[in-house]
């Protein structure tokens, strides 16, 4: 439609396209929670854990040195990490390397249950005070060669502990399960938490191969520190969404998510300084 001189003509909107923009900081905060199964058939996967910890730290290092780290494994959602590891702590690799057996009890095998309980318990005077920090990303990854026995719905979970971090933008599920939907010989399906990773741009690795290689590592640690989802500022025409990275196009890689208005990244995530446009048109422009 045409404008007004004044440019405030209501009732016929321009086709405008809208910018949304953002710069990925050089040193992404993120704090990672680890919530590991701890049912006896997991002993082969919490040694091969800390047979790797000094790399999956590495690997971290690599991307951020601005992280937190939890392990919380019990029922009420505490950690066994003796409290939020960081950087600057000595004993973190000793600490990290003793959670990763420790806790577990009646719900030791509903991981959603128990991620969502660790970040309900991270105000003041609680067990995990200090964990989660308002710009970070929020990582959660689980460890299981069960699917989810929580009592209700995956998504109910998830959109509990969006709704405690208050951006549905920084916060992922990534796991390590049973392939969905078959499993294997020594692993069920990972059902629940297949599906928070699916919904939330996370990496889901096979807990029926040797998961800890230095590339998956590498995988997980781009996971744990790089956002996979950028909410936009209005409601798009999908069909007019351009996505640019560095001022390159990115043609494929990407998705919108209808649900919480974002455009969610697959791997390769944009890298620590990169700069990220989504140009678009407002849904109902004419």
């Amino acid at each position: 439609g045409s404008s007004e001189p004044d440019g405030e003509d209501l009732d016929e909107p321009e086709d405008e396209t809208i910018t949304d923009s953002w710069t990925v900081a050089e040193q992404p905060p993120t704090d990672i929670l680890i919530y590991i199964d701890q049912s006896g058939s997991m002993d082969d996967n919490h040694a091969l854990l800390r047979a790797q910890t000094s790399a999956f730290i590495g690997s971290i290092e690599t991307y951020s040195d601005d992280w937190q780290m939890i392990i919380a494994n019990q029922d009420n959602g505490c950690n066994q990490t003796d409290g939020v590891l960081v950087p600057t702590d000595s004993d973190y690799e000793t600490r990290f390397q003793n959670a990763i057996g420790d806790g577990g009890g009646w719900l030791t095998e509903a991981g959603l249950t128990i991620a969502s309980e660790a970040v309900e318990m991270t105000d003041a005077a609680e067990c995990n005070y200090g964990f989660i920090r308002d710009d970070a990303l929020l990582h959660i990854i689980s460890i299981s060669d069960e699917s989810d026995q929580s009592s209700s719905n995956w998504s109910w979970y998830v959109d509990k502990i969006i709704a405690k971090k208050r951006s549905s933008s920084l916060v992922k599920f990534s796991a390590i399960g049973g392939p969905y939907p078959g499993g294997c010989e020594t692993a069920d399906a990972a059902d629940g938490y297949h599906q928070a990773v699916e919904a939330t741009g996370g990496l889901f690795l096979s807990i029926c191969e040797a998961w800890a290689t230095p590339d998956n590592l590498s995988r997980l640690a781009e996971a744990s520190t790089l956002r996979s989802s950028y909410e936009l500022s209005e409601t798009p025409d999908v069909e007019s969404i351009s996505v640019r990275v560095n001022d390159s196009e990115r043609t494929e890689g990407w998705g919108y998510d209808e649900n919480n208005n974002a455009i969610i990244f697959d791997a390769p995530l944009p890298a620590p300084g990169a700069e990220i446009e989504v140009l678009y048109n407002a849904a109902g422009d004419e």
